[in-house]
């Protein structure tokens, strides 16, 4: 058996108003409400409005936030309220420093069913100047204005809370490298680095500059140095030196500034610079030998029969048969014959390589009348290493 339904142009109509009935306009199908959201859009320096990304200030320095409040949901809301909460030191102990009136705010995007000419955000700005060194949290609530009272605590909202760092600044100064080995005769450059280990800006005034013990010379510094509490704010100071006589000494430097710091302890740096010989020697034992305070060593005499050996050797020359081969300190007494042999080696290699020889104080020297000298050795070190 076959059924057949026949529609006429009438109940095809009631089919669609029927169809028509069942569908629910789209705003009725979603729950209608807004959703705000508070962020921190700016954090800044009061006197240059630069972005303070370390969060870090110093005492009596001003900085402000920019709170932006959002419409994320899908209606418009009523009017509500913007607290600002601050906490020091504990980070629970808030407390309600400010509080704004945040206007109507139509969502983002804007829906079909809103035709309201509003923004959907706001902007507030808060002005900060603490002077209490320490830590403090910052957070922002949006309050209903039809609600009596919205907790705000840090237990609820820890991941929102913003901490600042207000303290002194500390100048660092140290040396990129605390230790170099130069050749005699080579140009090599130091890199003092200034750091700022505290909080806030600090512009350092000048640089003093000492060789081992003695003060060479100060360095102002420009006046638009500025270093900020951060990695990346610190401040290279460079300086070339040429390298002279075989030695080592120490080169040290410090940095000062007229503004209040956390001390004043880790502003020098020492760097320790030792000058070889030409062919990669090192220095001498006692270098300079001080007439009348230096006492003459077995070192000293061991030191230039090696070096002029080694020069010998390298033009040559045979080898040397030493008066007293082993010095033995406390023992072996100083000759003049040491004196003599070391001359006479050292004179036999200028004229290997035709140069003309050094000049000696007390050219003879008498074993019996003739006291040994800091010139005699100082001499014969100097010109040991013009030929290394």
């Amino acid at each position: 058996m076959t059924y057949m339904c026949r529609l006429t142009a009438k109940s095809i109509g009631v089919a669609i108003a029927l169809t028509v009935g069942l569908q629910v306009p789209v705003a009725e199908q979603q729950q209608l409400e807004p959703h705000l959201t508070v962020g921190i859009s700016r954090l800044s320096r009061s006197d240059d409005h630069t972005i303070a990304y370390d969060n870090r200030f110093a005492p009596g320095e001003g900085f402000y936030f920019e709170f932006v409040v959002h419409n994320t949901g899908n209606a418009v809301s009523e009017e509500t309220r913007l607290r600002v909460y601050r906490a020091h030191e504990v980070k629970g102990l808030l407390r309600r420093i400010a509080a704004y009136t945040i206007g109507p705010l139509r969502p983002d995007p804007r829906p079909p069913w809103v035709t309201a000419p509003l923004p959907f955000y706001q902007e507030v700005t808060l002005g900060q100047n603490l002077s209490s060194s320490g830590f403090y949290w910052y957070v922002a609530c949006v309050h209903r204005t039809e609600r009596f009272f919205f907790s705000c605590t840090a237990d609820d909202l820890e991941e929102d809370l913003v901490r600042i760092q207000v303290g002194l600044p500390d100048l660092v100064a140290r040396f990129k490298e605390s230790s170099i080995t130069v050749r005699s005769g080579a140009t090599f450059t130091t890199e003092l680095i200034i750091a700022n280990e505290g909080v806030g800006r600090i512009r350092p005034a000048r640089v003093t500059k000492w060789h081992d013990d003695t003060p060479i010379r100060e360095v102002q510094l420009l006046r638009s140095v500025q270093i900020e509490s951060s990695p990346d704010g610190a401040h290279r100071v460079f300086e070339n030196y040429t390298a002279t006589r075989p030695r080592t000494w120490e080169l040290r430097k410090c940095v000062y500034t007229d503004q209040a710091e956390v001390t004043d302890r880790n502003n020098c740096a020492t760097m320790r610079i030792t000058v070889t010989g030409r062919n990669g020697t090192t220095t001498f034992t006692d270098d300079p030998i001080q007439p009348g305070t230096t006492t003459i060593r077995a070192v000293h005499f061991r030191e230039l029969r090696e070096r002029i050996a080694a020069l010998r050797a390298q033009a040559g020359l045979p080898a040397i048969r030493w008066t007293d081969p082993m010095l033995t300190p406390g023992v072996t007494p100083v000759r003049a014959v040491h004196i003599v042999e070391l001359r006479a080696a050292l004179d036999a290699v200028y004229d290997a390589k035709r140069r003309r020889r050094p000049h000696y104080t007390d050219r003879a020297l008498a074993s019996a009348t003739t006291v040994i000298k800091a010139d005699h050795l100082t001499e014969l070190r100097a010109a040991t290493v013009a030929l290394e």
